[in-house]
C-alpha cells in the first residue's frame, strides 16, 4: 500500500499489508458458483509475529481450535506465511496462481514450460528439481540462466508445497452436509474484493493507523 505523511517518512513510500482468510469448505449457490463457508478474514500492517497472533485470534472467535483436525495453508511462499505452519496438522500448498506465474516469468522456452507443468501434475517433484538444474546448465544466455535458477530457488524453498493438496492422498474428515472441499484458489480473488478494490489504485495513500482501521472494517 502507498503511504502518506508521517508514515511515509518512517516506513518509505509503501508497506506490505498482510491478509489472511480462513474457511471450512464451500457450498454451491448457483450452477457454477460456490461460496466459502464460515469465512473469517484479517488484515494489518503489523510485523509477522503480531499478525500471526491476530490471525489465530480471529480464527478462534469462530472456530473451536481444539477440535480442528487438519489445516491447509495456501500462500505464495512468503516467510511470514510459512510461520503459520506450526505443526504436523498444517499442510502447506504453494498457491497455484503464484507457482504458475513464476514458471511463465522465468522460463522462456514453451516446451520447457510444458515439461515443468507435466512434472508438477504427475507429482514427480524430485524429477522436476533435477530437470530445472539440467535446464539451467543447458542454456547459454546468462540472463536466462539466472531466471531459471530463480525458479529453482523458489521451488526449492517451497518444495513441500508444490504438490497440490488434492493430489497427496490425504484422508480428510467428511465435510458437513451441504458443504464440499474444493481447490484452494480463492486467495487472489479475496485480496481484490476485501482490500484491493477499496485500498489500492485511485491514487490512494494511507497512514499506518488509517490503513489498519479501514482494513479491520473491510474484513
Amino acid at each position: 500500500m502507498h503511504l502518506q505523511g508521517k508514515s511515509r517518512k518512517k516506513h518509505g513510500k509503501s508497506k506490505e499489508m498482510k491478509l489472511a482468510i480462513a474457511y471450512d469448505g464451500a457450498q454451491k449457490i448457483g450452477k457454477k458458483r460456490y461460496e466459502l463457508t464460515n469465512k473469517v478474514a484479517c488484515a494489518n500492517f503489523e510485523e509477522v509475529e503480531k499478525f500471526v497472533r491476530r490471525k489465530e485470534g480471529v480464527i478462534a472467535r469462530v472456530y473451536n481450535t481444539d477440535e480442528i483436525e487438519i489445516r491447509f495453508l495456501n500462500g505464495d511462499g512468503a516467510a511470514w506465511i510459512r510461520q503459520s505452519q506450526t505443526d504436523e496438522s498444517v499442510y502447506f500448498q504453494l498457491d497455484p496462481f503464484h507457482r504458475n506465474k513464476a514458471i511463465r516469468a522465468n522460463v522462456k522456452n514453451s516446451e520447457a514450460r510444458e515439461q515443468i507443468m507435466e512434472l508438477l501434475y504427475s507429482g514427480n517433484i524430485d524429477h522436476l528439481m533435477v530437470y530445472l538444474e539440467a535446464l539451467t546448465n543447458s542454456v547459454e544466455d546468462e540472463e536466462e540462466k539466472e531466471h531459471i535458477m530463480e525458479l529453482w530457488k523458489y521451488f526449492s524453498n517451497n518444495k513441500d508445497g508444490l504438490l497440490p493438496i488434492n493430489r497427496r492422498g490425504l484422508k480428510l474428515p467428511e465435510p458437513p452436509e451441504g458443504k464440499e472441499y474444493r481447490g484452494m484458489g480463492a486467495m487472489e480473488s479475496n485480496i481484490f474484493t476485501i482490500l484491493g478494490n477499496r485500498m489500492k489504485g485511485r491514487r490512494a495513500c494511507w497512514s499506518i493507523d488509517g490503513g489498519n482501521n479501514i482494513a479491520r472494517l473491510l474484513c
